[in-house]
This record gives C-alpha cells, sequence and structure tokens, in this order.
C-alpha cells in the first residue's frame, strides 16, 4: 500500500504526475483523482469530494493525521473570482496543511499543462504554444467540456511518455 496521497483534480494531472513518480521509481505514493475541484460553482460539492477521499482516517474537521501523508493540489484559483475565491476560503479553511496550488502565472489560466516547461514538450515532439493555443482556442469557444477533457487527456499521455528522472524536478517544482 502506498505511503502517501496525492489528491489532485483530473485525469491530465494524474498520468502527468504518475508519469514523474513512476520515472523516480516511487511506489510509495498514490495519485488519486477526485475529478471537478475546478467546477467552482459547485464549492461545497467539491469540497464534499476531497472530504470523502480522506473521510476513512477522518475525525471530524482534524485532518492532523494527514500532515506529511496527504497533499492536495489544485489549479490556481483566483482570489477576484467570487466562486474561486470561496473555494479558495474553503481550501484554506479545512486543508491548510495539505493543499497546493499551481502557482505560475499565464495569459489563460494556472494548471498543469500550461506549468509544464517547454522542454518536455518539445521531448514530446509538441509545440507548447501551438498545444496551448489550441487549448485556449476550445475553451474561448465554449466547446463541450468532454471536448476539452479529452484534448488535455491525450496531451498529458503524449507527454508522459517523454517524462524521466532526469525532467523530473521541472515537473515537480510547478507548485
Amino acid at each position: 500500500l502506498p505511503e502517501k496521497i496525492l489528491i489532485v483534480e483530473g485525469e491530465s494531472d494524474r498520468i502527468l504526475l504518475n508519469a514523474a513518480l513512476q520515472a523516480n521509481k516511487s511506489s510509495s505514493v498514490f495519485v488519486h483523482k477526485i475529478g471537478g475541484i475546478s467546477n467552482y460553482t459547485n464549492v461545497e460539492g467539491r469540497v464534499k469530494a476531497i472530504e470523502q477521499s480522506l473521510s476513512p482516517h477522518m475525525h471530524g474537521e482534524e485532518f492532523y493525521l494527514y500532515e506529511g501523508n496527504v497533499a492536495i493540489l489544485t489549479d490556481y484559483l483566483n482570489p477576484d473570482e467570487p466562486s474561486q475565491a470561496k473555494l479558495r476560503e474553503k481550501l484554506e479553511k479545512y486543508f491548510p496543511d495539505l493543499w497546493f496550488e499551481i502557482t505560475e502565472e499565464y495569459e489563460t489560466g494556472k494548471d498543469i499543462l500550461h506549468a509544464l516547461p517547454s522542454e518536455i514538450y518539445e521531448q514530446a515532439g509538441l509545440d507548447k504554444v501551438t498545444v496551448l493555443s489550441q487549448l485556449d482556442e476550445f475553451v474561448t469557444i465554449g466547446a463541450p467540456w468532454q471536448d476539452v477533457l479529452k484534448f488535455k487527456t491525450d496531451t498529458a499521455i503524449t507527454v508522459s511518455k517523454v517524462i524521466s528522472s532526469n525532467n523530473l524536478e521541472l515537473i515537480l517544482s510547478i507548485s
């Protein structure tokens, strides 16, 4: 069984972080995808999903048992956006020592695909600017979430194939 758990938002996060951990030959960390944390309009549902992930070992609102054993990684939560600010407030309140966010600033978002270094995209035969432009276009035109998810997952799968222990630090430095 894993010694540590990393809770992430989506499939692309899970794919890329699992690849990084495998490159480091780390079997002691389990990457658990709860999905939809970024659905900022359902703040209570997102917090509940995290609580349910932790519930087998949770005692009331005491999460101290997880310190050092569990981490929650989310995309950047903009404090100027009301629903994201509310989710940020809840995560800071209930999971202050467990929650980490991707903090690099990008034009259209702060998620794992935006935060990955260009070198990793290049190693996968992709151009980061082109990939992110395509992703941004999906979002701008209001493409169905299934299409956005498929694009992000396909990109993560392609990139994950080149992740090695040589670029592990580049990936783990994003938060």
